[in-house]
């Protein structure tokens, strides 16, 4: 019977306690919290046309908007080709393609893969993709 009556007050003096201290500091009512979904956050960055890209992006990060033309696999990845109005890039992904036709906004490494025909450099730019999301997929829209 004591052990159980210890047992109550041990509880009821805990229950006081945590009462006590839960208290809110001041501080944090006056900044509200807001979350901001990493998705919305890469829809706002703005982005790069495809012919804009050049030499002096080389190794740093970029976002770019296209729609898909076709994609090719690779040993262990893939490669797709999205293009805009000014021009089309490749896009190394570890990740399967998106749909031929997909809308997407990719956030990639600016690349350069030279390749040398003689003495004539006939290398191409191209993204390893980061993140990659898809406004628009061809196959959910109801277009052919």
């Amino acid at each position: 019977m004591r052990m159980v009556i210890r047992t109550s007050v041990l509880t009821f003096v805990m229950l006081l306690m945590g009462c006590s201290s839960a208290q809110v500091p001041a501080s944090s009512e006056a900044t509200p919290r807001v979350h901001f979904p990493n998705v919305l956050a890469r829809l706002t960055q703005p982005t790069k046309k495809l012919q804009d890209l050049s030499s002096d992006l080389i190794d740093e990060a970029v976002h770019v908007e296209g729609e898909v033309q076709q994609h090719a696999p690779l040993l262990d990845s893939w490669l797709y080709q999205i293009a805009d109005n000014t021009a089309a890039i490749w896009v190394a992904s570890s990740n399967p393609p998106p749909t031929i036709g997909a809308s997407v906004r990719i956030r990639g490494i600016v690349r350069y893969e030279q390749i040398l025909i003689g003495s004539t450099d006939v290398g191409e730019y191209y993204l390893e993709e980061a993140s990659r999301v898809v406004m628009a997929d061809a196959e959910n829209s109801g277009e052919l």
